[in-house]
């Protein structure tokens, strides 16, 4: 039941978290990432280690 609550909780963000990596987007509540008009399609799971990836960068 948790991972369920975990899931929606993440579809229901209010924010538009965006990360920025060079020339890439990362919208993290779309699970893509933007390469000027490329759009790649994300897992939940890849979206995830994406984003743990960005928020750990210095």
């Amino acid at each position: 039941m948790d991972v369920f609550f975990r899931r929606t909780k993440k579809l229901q963000a209010d924010t538009k978290e965006v990360y920025l990596l060079g020339k890439l987007k990362f919208v993290v509540p779309e699970l893509k990432i933007y390469n000027g008009e490329e759009e790649i399609s994300l897992t939940q799971k890849e979206s995830d280690l994406v984003r743990f990836f960005c928020s750990t960068r210095k």
